[in-house]
């Protein structure tokens, strides 16, 4: 979860913000909010536990109460699509026009990245759909699910995902990626520069590029 309310560097125990994560790629910010946002119920003694897989990960409960204004928090969702390795847009390899690099703040066009992308996968911008027999694409299985508000995340707000749990690639540690129910690696929906797609490497603990596989979606509320 990422708090706009919060300052994106905040480094407290409650909110366990930090720029960057992992490595210079993992840079996030976002622009502090703290007028014309959603209200919202949150308790003063939050703590939340959810159970996943044998672990217990803490959170914190957070109820719209009024949704006129702005969305103030990023979600994950807790669960990826599905449990299958998807390619992220097999034909459009290096033919991509929308790329940008790695010291681009991205942080907020996640949602504009998806669907620009789901509309270029249906009209075949870059090649035929599922180009390869063994993986599809993922914009053909997210699709009712962006109908419904969810998108895959930029890479800057992968890296606050990833920062605001704290995850890190050693098993002997409480934040152990795998202890949240996540998989090693997954897609971006922002461009790269030299292939397809930014990715979140939760197995080596950083941002990189074309290494994705697993589709897991996020929100606002």
């Amino acid at each position: 979860m990422a708090d706009l309310a919060m300052p994106s560097t905040d480094t407290t125990n409650t909110y366990k913000g930090g720029n960057p994560w992992g490595n210079s790629w993992g840079s996030f910010s976002y622009t502090q909010q703290t007028e014309g946002l959603k209200e919202y119920d949150i308790p003063e003694e939050n703590n939340y536990t959810y159970s996943f897989g044998g672990s217990n990960v803490s959170g914190k409960l957070v109820k719209c109460t009024n949704t006129n204004g702005k969305p103030r928090f990023y979600i994950l969702a807790l669960a990826d699509i599905d449990d299958t390795v998807h390619f992220w847009y097999y034909s459009a390899y290096r033919r991509l026009d929308n790329y940008h690099d790695a010291s681009y703040n991205d942080f907020g066009e996640g949602k504009t990245f998806t669907e620009n992308m789901v509309n270029a996968w249906n009209e075949e911008k870059y090649g035929t759909q599922n180009g390869y027999s063994s993986y599809t694409d993922m914009w053909g299985i997210i699709q009712d699910d962006v109908k419904e508000g969810w998108f895959v995340p930029s890479r800057a707000e992968w890296a606050a995902f990833a920062s605001y749990l704290n995850t890190t690639n050693q098993s002997s540690d409480s934040t152990f990626y795998m202890n949240y129910g996540l998989a090693g690696w997954y897609w971006s929906s922002a461009e790269s520069t030299d292939s397809a797609s930014y990715d979140a490497h939760f197995y080596h603990n950083y941002i990189s590029d074309n290494a994705g596989g697993y589709v897991r979606l996020a929100s606002t509320f």
